[in-house]
């Protein structure tokens, strides 16, 4: 089971390099490239609050709708997990996607990937420290604006796992 999801998933990933194989595109080049910050909350599924994310986004288009997307995001909140520990939270993640954006001014996109998640939890009350990391697949959808052909902004909503998603914003640059 876990063997076809790993195939599965890299299949996925590799998908956009394979349509990219049309002879449209040559090499790597800047002009494919864009990259921006990303503001949002991470909407966490504990006993703790909303965590506030930055981060940024680094696209590599493949072609006219497809891209593949690296984005790095980290966060911080407080929570008490249902007990009297009062601790505060750091998320970070980490995530390679193939998105798919329509061709439209205002369009509408979808990705699918892998995400790192790392999340430690720091109690000042007891001094207790927790420590967990998480590798998955995270998918998400979302719309934007092509404000011309140097920028674009977009809102998306991602499920980074079953406990934790993202609902956020994204300016790019394109180079």
């Amino acid at each position: 089971m876990f063997r076809s999801f790993t195939i599965g998933v890299g299949m996925s990933l590799l998908a956009p390099f394979a349509l990219a194989a049309d002879g449209t595109q040559s090499g790597l080049s800047l002009k494919n490239i864009s990259a921006g910050p990303k503001l949002g909350i991470f909407l966490i599924d504990a006993e703790v609050d909303s965590a506030t994310a930055l981060g940024f986004q680094v696209s590599y288009r493949l072609n006219e709708l497809v891209s593949f997307d690296v984005e790095y995001m980290g966060g911080n909140t407080e929570g008490d997990f249902g007990t009297p520990i009062n601790a505060d939270v750091d998320i970070n993640t980490i995530a390679g996607y193939s998105s798919y954006r329509s061709s439209d001014q205002i369009y509408w996109m979808g990705k699918i990937g892998l995400v790192r998640q790392k999340l430690e939890a720091n109690s000042n009350t007891f001094g207790i420290s927790v420590s967990e990391s998480d590798t998955g697949l995270s998918f998400g959808i979302g719309g934007g604006y092509r404000v011309n052909e140097q920028f674009r902004a977009e809102l998306e909503y991602t499920v980074i796992e079953s406990d934790n998603s993202f609902l956020g914003a994204t300016v790019a640059y394109l180079f």
